[in-house]
């Protein structure tokens, strides 16, 4: 478990990058459920990754 440690920092902290990213821009929340897979659900992934990668990346330089 002492290993994984840093990974799943890394991946908490991303978490609150992309919960923090969706409460500064609003527009996230208010998808249609009934659309399927929209350009929100994509953006909310892409900030999701972003956040998770720039966590890991600084764990991994630092």
């Amino acid at each position: 478990m002492g290993g994984s440690n840093p990974y799943l920092l890394a991946f908490a902290v991303g978490t609150f990058i992309y919960i923090a990213a969706t409460d500064l821009i609003p527009e996230l929340h208010r998808s249609n459920v009934c659309e399927g897979f929209s350009k929100t659900a994509l953006i909310q992934l892409i900030f999701l990754v972003l956040g998770i990668a720039v966590m890991l990346s600084l764990l991994l330089i630092g």
